[in-house]
């Protein structure tokens, strides 16, 4: 073997085979751990950030080491965290360093830190549980890792629970910790619209238009929500503007895509539309078990849970992340409470935001549709269209939540069999009637009046 090379020589080659964005997210936090006769260990900050090495530069890693110790050596990267006192900062190259610090605001003060990021930094991608529905708009994330710009504007859309916020919030708390001197905002629309209205009201829109038009990371959470406000929406016009044609980056989230918007700014909506769009598709129920299996495990209540539980929790818990999360929780306390071991029947007793399998799964999808036509007088075909007349988009919504409840299709089967709505329109549309039917007994007595026409 040759002589053992200095670690930094290994970081050159590294840096010869890939891009300065992609050393500086990747490999800031590389570190040399070990060497033996067959093998050489690196440590890495993070387990989003060591998967991602394996994953994608695992050949690179091969190459550089044979080329340096004429051999090859299993390439190890394991995750290690960092002593607080050791000193852990980003290689950056000192032209990407000018690069990026040349995007920073200068001569006024923005008033913008560390501290009012908006950001929580429990959103991080060690904690993004990735599904196959999930996985696009995971990479989608990850491309707008790369650089500031990259992907931009970024635009993720999902219905409730399918784990949007922690996504954008994720990409905000990487930078911030990669990079602390970027001026990073996290908001939402009422939010923004408070604070537009404040400063115009203490007559410091000025710096207002400072702090928000010179932010190098700008995301918005419920974009929707802007609906309505007009004057914000403008001024919201203008600082879009300003971030995107100063390539720095802009991310949204929604429960909808931008052509579904309503009451929003014809100019601003128009500027939506030329963003990069993802969808977060709702947990199937594949997916509802994996993330069932990975949150048991965090909560260290896995050991001894059967298969046949799994499945149980999989089908029939509803597939809102936060629910996921609420029952396995719900799983922790009761268990501790009962001293029971956690079978098909303790989750049918004691967990209740379970769907009722006894009258969820036994109906026929069109025995529906037709008696919903019989009920409201409105034929499949205008259920169908985009109709927007209220009682039809009312008949419309109640539909497709009595699909999802009482038959066995998934939300994309209903999807496709009401002219191809959007997976977040139908999971929109259910979520709206379940708030309605807490606040209103006659929605409960339609539903049973149409299943009467099924003849159950």
């Amino acid at each position: 073997m040759r002589e053992k090379p200095e670690f930094f020589n290994i970081i050159d080659e590294i840096k010869k085979k890939i891009s300065v964005d992609e050393f500086n997210i990747w490999f800031s936090d590389f570190r040399l751990g070990r060497i033996t006769e067959t093998a050489i260990y690196f440590n890495t900050k993070g387990n989003f950030i060591r998967e991602r090495i394996i994953y994608q530069y695992k050949s690179v890693l091969d190459e550089v080491i044979f080329s340096l110790y004429g051999k090859n050596l299993n390439v190890v990267v394991e995750e290690k965290t960092y002593d607080e006192n050791e000193s852990i900062k980003a290689n950056i190259s000192p032209e990407t360093r000018e690069n990026i610090a040349g995007m920073q605001c200068t001569g006024e003060n923005t008033g913008l830190n560390k501290d009012n990021t908006g950001l929580n930094n429990t959103f991080t991608f060690d904690g993004f549980v990735i599904t196959k529905d999930n996985k696009t708009a995971y990479k989608a994330a990850q491309k707008a890792l790369l650089h500031l710009g990259l992907c931009n504007p970024l635009y993720i859309f999902g219905g409730i629970g399918t784990g949007k916020t922690h996504l954008i919030q994720a990409i905000g708390n990487y930078y911030h910790e990669k990079f602390a001197f970027l001026k990073i905002k996290y908001i939402n629309p009422n939010d923004f619209v408070d604070e537009y209205r404040n400063s115009l009201s203490a007559k410091t829109d000025r710096q207002f238009r400072i702090i928000y038009r010179t932010l190098d990371v700008f995301i918005i959470d419920d974009i929707q929500f802007l609906a309505g406000k007009e004057q914000s929406a403008i001024e919201f016009f203008h600082i879009f503007n300003e971030i995107v044609s100063n390539n720095k980056q802009i991310i949204f989230a929604s429960d909808r895509i931008p052509s579904e918007l309503h009451n929003i700014h014809e100019r601003l909506k128009s500027r939506l539309d030329s963003s990069v769009i993802v969808e977060l598709e709702p947990p199937c129920k594949e997916s509802r078990k994996h993330l069932i299996i990975h949150y048991l495990k965090q909560y260290k209540i896995f050991d001894g849970i059967s298969e046949a539980t799994i499945n149980y929790l999989g089908e029939n818990i509803e597939p809102d992340i936060r629910k996921i999360i609420g029952t396995v929780k719900s799983l922790v306390i009761f268990k501790e409470i009962y001293n029971e071991t956690i079978t098909e029947q303790f989750c049918r007793e004691k967990i209740k935001n379970l769907k009722n399998t006894e009258k969820s799964h036994n109906l026929v999808p069109e025995d529906i549709i037709t008696s919903l036509e019989k009920y409201s007088n409105i034929t499949r075909e205008e259920i169908k269209s985009k109709k927007k007349n209220k009682q039809i988009s009312y008949y419309r919504q109640l539909l497709m939540y009595m699909l999802k409840t009482y038959t066995d299709i998934s939300l994309k089967e209903i999807s496709f069999m009401l002219g191809g709505k959007t997976l977040s329109a139908v999971h929109a549309a259910v979520q709206n009637i379940e708030n309605k039917k807490k606040a209103d007994m006659i929605i409960d007595a339609q539903i049973h009046e149409i299943l009467q026409y099924c003849q159950i």
